[in-house]
């Protein structure tokens, strides 16, 4: 049975209709519905009776599911996100529909199921508001919240605890701010939107809300604290959401006005009285001349906070300074103490200006000191950063060198203090604190800050401290170019016990290959160019995905040798020229020849190749002698220059002269997504209007010599989307071969070009003259009969490869020798002309073992598009998007074209 009617209608406008507000809580009902009650009439249901007021008239949320009062209102605004609330959404929307009145729904931005926003969408006059995280003034402190939270926190523990490593985003939003949002939703705003997002469009993380806090009483402490909760889900944003609040929404300083201090009575004693203080200063300056003595005291005592602040400051950032220093010649001792001294000196620091900012909000100097407190707090963080990094550092050491008592729980320790250092750079990034005294040496180390922080997760798994582990270490001559980096020459088998290196062992590679029973099919390029009629782990790297290469190796292995393997390293020599280069000099005694980076190649090709024939020991006996001598000298050396090796080993990593591969998924995947196994995995999402482009040139020297060490490589690319929509695309391959005697020779080269799958070759043309193509001879019954004649055309082969198309053919650059090779074709994708906006992505592929080489790229597009925005580094002029670079990595470039 329908409820009486609460109120009788006047006339049929829609000004004379109450507003029905509806809020079990009752906490933003309440305020909402008082501000209307000025000019309308409101039914407020609600859990709880407010006061008594003329033009609000209070119905009870007495059951599961609201009742809806029967009347004909001119507006439904429905707030909350209770289990009640969000089921009685399509009542409301019903008898919204049955008065022609206007539907707000509000709600907590993560709190709006898929089932009610479609049901909320059938109605032309629905408005929905997503509110952020609310706080202040007007019972903001009873809304559920980590504001709320970190507040109660700083004022009963004088302690904020910080779960996880603290990057949840936060959107405050000040409870006023709220409700005059809702009001503008509902009566001020002219837009046509039906989303409204109620919060910061930049949102700040936990561990930075818990600076800010800590900011405004810096005795509050920060404790950061491993959370085992599933991780929560972020807020997705819609395209058609409008943002209510400002792009500078001043957040920071609303939570700042929130009083969190505990009066006492010492603190009050501390409190300076500004009246008296300029009285003081005018009695002194009245009679500064009889009492000088007492005037320079009081000018001293002034002055002493901003001297012994700035003192303490500076003593901290040259104690930090030297910290750096130590550890980058292995000092972890002496970095240890310096690490601890500064933040001693910065903590002081902070102490002492206090005093400064008061003084500092007398004579009006406030953003001044601001800007000082944030590079006082900035300090320390890098301090506590560093700090947890130089324990990590001497904990790793123990359980390398099996000195640890407990590896496992250092190992999981260790990862836990990176996690927490890493998680403080990234807090700095974000807020941009980060001094000027500090940003140059902290930006050399941003790339490897990066790397490690992608890859901290699998470090036990790869260590582990629990079982042992083994590794195949595969030495592949970048001289003698492969697909997976250079021809495997040796190998390696690391093992690991807990942690421990217990071993480690270089062979040749012909001796494995020795033991190989049967035969296994090699791939066309190797059996029919090489030639080689059996393939071995010395060719197993051909793949051009080094995952699937890695496989291949651990496959061959475990056939020649038996041995199973946890994953595959793939180093090349310009890796362990850049570890000699170090370490060097690195004296060799079974040799008597003393390694530097100058003359490492030389002399490895020296003692590798001299009288070299297949199974002979000679190439493992020097690479297996050099290493131990870089063993011994690691081992004897007692200041090790850690962050330069580190800084070594990230720029091989970024640069491909390392790689990756591991049998365990979980870790395979962290590596492959984080661009450290040279994988083809494309995370790129296709969606129209956009086009995935993605090149990569695949170099295979197949003339048993060490040609590559002289040849150079430079790429040009040529995009043009034509008026219709049809993508033509010119890639250009040059290659100068300057060598003119062994080790070098003639450039036998298999060349594969990979291009985005359905990409049809249209022409190839080398050295200026087009060439004739035919599929190649890809079975070995034909090419290895005693009458088979090559053909004169080029042989193209075509395969399909991880979502990619590939051509490959055979190609010798003669010594002293240049050629250009170009290749036309067409992109199976096509763009609208239509679109009003359209998006072109190109991945560059770089093959691992490549050195440095120029890259030139330009893409043109019609004239009825305009570009929206690019890449950094990218130039635009007459409808033509341009840039060349020294490619030393792959390379993302993104282009998004509207219409004029």
């Amino acid at each position: 049975m329908k409820r009486p009617a609460l109120v009788q209608e006047e006339d049929s406008s829609s000004n004379s209709k109450p507003v029905l507000v509806v809020d079990k809580v009752g906490i933003i009902g309440s305020a909402l519905a008082l501000e209307l009650s000025k000019d309308l009439l409101v039914v407020l249901v609600s859990d709880t009776v407010r006061k008594e007021n003329s033009n609000i008239i209070n119905v009870a949320y007495s059951k599961k599911f609201p009742e809806i009062p029967d009347n004909n209102y001119s507006y439904i605004i429905v707030l909350g996100s209770d289990i009640g609330t969000i089921k009685s959404v399509p009542s409301f929307i019903k008898k919204a529909r049955a008065d022609d009145s206007n539907f707000i729904f509000a709600t907590y931005l993560l709190s709006l199921p898929k089932e009610v926003e479609s049901v909320l969408t059938e109605y032309k006059k629905t408005k929905v508001i997503l509110y952020g995280d609310i706080f202040g003034e007007g019972d903001g402190s009873a809304f559920d919240n980590e504001i709320k939270t970190f507040l109660l926190q700083a004022k009963k523990n004088r302690k904020i605890q910080v779960l996880g490593e603290g990057l949840k985003k936060v959107f405050p939003v000040n409870f006023d701010d709220l409700v005059s949002g809702i009001i503008k939703v509902v009566f001020g705003t002219t837009s046509n939107s039906k989303l409204f997002y109620l919060f910061p469009k930049y949102p700040i993380t936990l561990i930075s809300l818990a600076h800010l806090i800590q900011k405004k009483d810096p005795e509050v402490i920060i404790d950061l604290k491993s959370s085992g909760a599933d991780k929560e889900k972020d807020f997705e944003e819609k395209q058609d959401g409008e943002y209510l609040l400002p792009d500078d929404y001043p957040y920071q300083s609303k939570i700042k006005e929130i009083d969190i201090e505990v009066k006492t009575d010492d603190s009050r004693a501390k409190t300076l009285d500004v009246s008296d203080q300029k009285k003081l200063y005018q009695k002194k300056e009245n009679t500064v001349k009889k009492y000088l003595y007492p005037t320079f005291l009081c000018i001293f005592l002034i002055l002493l906070p901003f001297l012994s602040s700035s003192f303490l400051f500076l003593f901290g950032f040259i104690n930090l300074n030297n910290a750096k220093t130590s550890m980058e010649k292995g000092d972890l001792k002496s970095a240890q103490t310096s690490v601890e001294s500064s933040i001693n000196l910065f903590n002081l620091s902070g102490y002492s200006f206090k005093v400064l900012a008061m003084e500092a909000g007398i004579i009006g100097i406030d953003d001044l000191a601001n800007a000082f407190s944030k590079d006082i707090e900035s300090a320390k963080i890098i301090s506590k950063a560093v700090d947890n990094l130089i324990k990590a550092f001497d904990l790793l050491e123990k359980v390398f060198a099996g000195k640890s008592i407990n590896p496992d729980e250092d190992v999981v320790y260790s990862t836990s203090l990176i996690k927490e250092s890493l998680a403080l750079f990234k807090e700095l990034e974000v807020q941009n604190y980060i001094p000027e005294q500090f940003r140059k040496k902290i930006e050399g180390y941003n790339s490897l800050v990066s790397l490690i922080s992608n890859v901290q997760d699998t470090l036990p798994n790869i260590l582990d401290a629990e079982k042992k582990k083994k590794y195949l270490i595969l030495f592949q001559n970048n001289m003698e170019l492969r697909p997976g980096g250079g021809f495997i020459g040796s190998y390696g088998i690391l093992d690991l016990n807990k942690g421990k290196v217990e071993n480690f062992s270089i062979h040749d590679v012909y001796e494995a290959d020795g033991q190989l029973k049967g035969h296994i099919e090699p791939p066309y390029p190797i059996r029919r160019y090489l030639p080689s009629a059996h393939w071995y782990l010395r060719d197993s790297n051909f793949n051009l995905d080094f995952v699937s290469a890695a496989s291949s190796a651990a496959f061959f292995l475990f056939q020649e040798t038996g041995q199973s393997v946890d994953g595959v390293i793939g180093i090349d020599v310009s890796f362990v020229k850049s570890l000699v280069s170090v370490l060097e000099p690195i004296y060799v005694p079974e040799y008597k020849e003393t390694v530097t980076s100058d003359n490492f190649y030389s002399l490895t090709q020296a003692h590798s190749e001299k009288d070299f024939f297949p199974s002979s020991t000679q190439k493992k006996d020097f690479l297996t002698f050099l290493y131990k001598a870089i063993n011994n000298k690691i081992s004897s050396e007692k200041k090790l220059h850690y962050l330069t090796i580190l800084n070594s080993i990230e720029d091989s990593i970024l640069k491909k002269h390392i790689l990756f591969a591991f049998a365990n998924p979980q870790v395979q995947r962290t590596f492959t997504t984080s661009g450290l196994s040279s994988s083809l995995w494309d995370g790129r999402k296709q969606a129209n209007p956009s086009t995935n482009d993605f090149i990569g040139i695949s170099e295979a020297n197949l003339g048993v010599n060490k040609a590559n060490y002289f040849v150079g490589r430079s790429v040009s690319y040529r995009v043009q989307m034509r008026d219709d929509g049809t993508i033509l695309s010119k890639l250009s391959l040059s290659l100068k071969n300057d060598s003119n005697k062994w080790p070098g020779g003639d450039y036998k080269n298999y060349i594969r070009f990979i291009l985005p799958k359905g990409a049809i070759l249209n022409a190839i043309t080398i050295d200026g003259s087009s060439q004739k193509v035919i599929k190649a001879v890809t079975d070995p019954l034909v090419y290895e009969s005693k009458n088979f004649k090559p053909p004169t055309e080029l042989e193209v082969d075509s395969t399909n490869e991880a979502d990619k198309v590939v051509y490959g053919f055979l190609q010798t650059i003669s010594s002293g020798k240049f050629k250009k090779i170009d290749i036309e074709y067409s992109l199976a994708q096509k763009i609208s002309p239509k679109d009003p906006l359209i998006s072109y992505s190109l991945k560059i592929f770089k093959q691992p073992g490549t050195e440095n080489y120029p890259v030139d790229f330009s893409f043109s597009y019609p004239s009825a598009f305009k570009i929206l925005s690019m890449s950094k580094k990218l130039k635009d002029q007459n409808q033509s998007v341009s840039f060349q670079e020294i490619l030393s990595q792959d390379r993302e470039i993104k282009i998004d074209l509207t219409q004029k």
